[in-house]
C-alpha cells in the first residue's frame, strides 16, 4: 500500500531517538548504520531496582553466613540455610525478568522507519543481564515467533538454529497502539501460524 508509510511511531509512547554506535569517531565510513528507538519497556526502571535490591540482599546473606557460623548458637546446617535463603530472591527475580525487553531498536537509515517491516528487518533487543546490566541481541524479524510457553512472561522466542538470547517479553498491548509496532507484532504472529501449519502438514 502506498499509504503505508509511517510518518511517526508515537509521541505518546516514546520520544524517538536517532541513535548511533560509538565506533571509530572521526572515521565516518567505519560507523555502523544508525538505528531507531521504537519501544521502551514501561517497567524497565522498576525491574532494574528489583534486581539491584535482590543482589544487595544476596550479598548481605553471603556476608552473614560466616558471622552466623562463628558467633551464632544455631547448628551449622541452620546457619547455612538462613544465609542461603537470602540468595533465593535473586534467582527468582532473575528467572521472572530475564526475558523482559527494556528497549527495542530498528536498524534504519532515518530517524523514523518509513518502510513496512519485513522478515529481513533487523531488530536490536535490549534486556537485562543477571547482574542488572544491559545487553543487546541483534535478530532478524523473521527469526522471531510467538511463544507457546504456558509462562506469560515470555512473548517471543527465537529460532533455535540461531545463536544468542532465546526468549523475550514485550508488552504487546502497548505495541498495538502504534501502526509500525503493530505491524511488527502482526508479522510475527502471521509467520508463527504459517510455520505451525507447515509443521502440522509434515506430520500428516
Amino acid at each position: 500500500m502506498s499509504c503505508y508509510k509511517y510518518k511517526h511511531i508515537s509521541n505518546d509512547l516514546i520520544n524517538i531517538q536517532h541513535y548511533r554506535y560509538k565506533s571509530d569517531v572521526g572515521v565516518e565510513r567505519n560507523k555502523p548504520p544508525p538505528r531507531t528507538l521504537v519501544y521502551v519497556g514501561p517497567f524497565a526502571d522498576q525491574i532494574k531496582q528489583f534486581k539491584l535490591y535482590s543482589l544487595l540482599l544476596s550479598a548481605c546473606g553471603c556476608i552473614s553466613i560466616p558471622t552466623i557460623m562463628i558467633y551464632g548458637k544455631e547448628p551449622l546446617i541452620g546457619s547455612l540455610v538462613a544465609g542461603l535463603s537470602t540468595i533465593a530472591p535473586t534467582f527468582f527475580v532473575n528467572y521472572l525478568t530475564a526475558a523482559y525487553v527494556t528497549r527495542l531498536y530498528v536498524d534504519s537509515p532515518t530517524a523514523t522507519p518509513k518502510t513496512k517491516p519485513n522478515p529481513s528487518t533487523v531488530l536490536t533487543i535490549e534486556t537485562f543481564t543477571y547482574f542488572g546490566r544491559l545487553q543487546e541481541t541483534k535478530v532478524k524479524l523473521g527469526d522471531l515467533k510467538e511463544s507457546k510457553s504456558r509462562y506469560r512472561w515470555i512473548t517471543w522466542v527465537r529460532d533455535p538454529h540461531t545463536t544468542g538470547k532465546r526468549a523475550f517479553y514485550i508488552e504487546k498491548a502497548l505495541m498495538r497502539k502504534t501502526s509500525y509496532l503493530k505491524a511488527i507484532v502482526d508479522l510475527i504472529e502471521e509467520r508463527s501460524k504459517d510455520k505451525e501449519s507447515i509443521k502440522q502438514s509434515e506430520y500428516r
